[in-house]
């Protein structure tokens, strides 16, 4: 089995005119300027490419529910299950035999941004949050039966028993307004391979939210997943490059 490609295709026309989708060029300096509070827009556009990068790399293992899925899930579904049988149903031709993982982006109020990690297997669902104080996990909390529905339609276990967990503990914590960078940097974490809390320590800081910046600005420009080795490879050409006027 293999991730629906026309699925990601679809994704990717959602957001590929950013006049149409409501992302414009400001939206970008929310990632740009430090302390900034990132838009839903501009994650939303980087959940797309990363599924786009995980595609191409022939992941099966995850995937991540992009916004107006998120945003249904969390505020918008008031017309009944019905709507939310076809959202999940829908998302469900992303899954495969070896998908064991969903990231969900939460969008807190407009205010802050934290992530949930979705184990199919053990059917938990662990909150990331990178500010303990915001409302220690209390909204998620209070949506967790529309979650939870989606999730067992999603996986077409109507007896599946799911809990959710709010992790505090060993979770990177902000010192600035820079819910949006952790919880993208969070996804990314994530994918390359940091599956639990303290794993994350060594790869999200607040020390590094800065580059962090700086590179998630070059990959919504250019609509890819950069890794980052790459542009440090890149960084030290450039620094490297000899200056043709010094001699002039």
């Amino acid at each position: 089995m293999r991730l629906n490609v026309h699925d990601v295709d679809s994704e990717l026309r959602r957001v590929s005119d950013f006049g149409v989708f409501g992302m414009e060029a400001g939206d970008l300096a929310t990632v740009e300027k430090v302390g900034a509070y990132v838009k839903s827009s501009c994650i939303d556009l980087w959940s797309v490419v990363a599924n786009k990068h995980l595609s191409k790399l022939k992941r099966r293992d995850v995937f991540i529910l992009t916004m107006p899925a998120s945003q249904a899930i969390f505020y918008d579904f008031t017309s009944g299950s019905d709507d939310l049988y076809t959202l999940a149903r829908t998302w469900a031709s992303w899954k495969t035999a070896f998908l064991k993982y969903v990231l969900i982006p939460v969008n807190l109020h407009n205010q802050h941004w934290c992530l949930l990690v979705v184990d199919l297997e053990k059917k938990m669902v662990f909150c990331w949050d990178s500010l303990v104080g915001f409302d220690g996990g209390e909204y998620v909390e209070s949506k967790k039966r529309a979650l939870f529905s989606f999730l067992k339609k999603f996986t077409g276990d109507e007896q599946g028993n799911w809990e959710l967990e709010v992790v505090f503990q060993d979770i990177p914590q902000q010192t600035n307004s820079d819910c949006g960078i952790f919880c993208i940097e969070f996804m990314r974490a994530f994918i390359n391979g940091s599956k639990a809390a303290p794993e994350l320590k060594n790869q999200v800081q607040q020390a590094s939210m800065r580059a962090a910046r700086q590179h998630i600005v070059r990959e919504l420009k250019e609509k890819e997943i950069i890794e980052k080795n790459a542009d440090l490879a890149r960084d030290k050409r450039e620094r490297k490059r000899p200056n043709k006027f010094v001699n002039e």
